[in-house]
């Protein structure tokens, strides 16, 4: 069990903490996400590839999960608890390619090295809702 809260946190906590929590409707201009060392992308094969490329960083690692659990409500909660193993253990984990889109650019496919920094895990919604928390270490 481990809690993600910056509340009565040493200079460090080995799962990381989360520093930013945004929710946001874009029906039209692109919101851009947060640069990360990573992006968990809480997508399935009905989300439009389209709408999510055009708000990551051009240089973004990106993993996706969501076809280990499934479309369940609890979904972000998983891709939430393997961005704070990923800081605690300082690795990326390969992601299966996406059915929607298999040529995303920058999926992870094998096991990498994270660096220092954060990681950002996105989850689309319905009518252009979407979004996204960031741990960090």
């Amino acid at each position: 069990f481990f809690v993600l809260s910056s509340a009565e946190v040493s200079s460090s906590s080995q799962y990381g903490v989360i520093e930013h929590v945004s929710v946001e409707h874009a029906p039209r201009d692109p919101v851009l996400l947060p640069h990360a060392a990573a992006h968990i992308l809480g997508i399935h094969e009905l989300t439009v590839p389209g709408r999510i490329n055009d708000r990551l960083p051009q240089d973004a690692r990106l993993a996706a999960y969501t076809h280990l659990y499934g479309i369940i409500p609890v979904a972000a909660a998983f891709d939430l608890a393997v961005a704070a193993l990923s800081l605690k253990l300082g690795t990326l984990f390969p992601s299966m390619p996406l059915p929607a889109d298999p040529t995303m650019p920058n999926m992870i496919r094998s096991k990498q090295p994270l660096k220092q920094g954060s990681v950002c895990c996105f989850q689309s919604g319905v009518r252009s809702t979407f979004g996204w928390i960031t741990v960090g270490s």
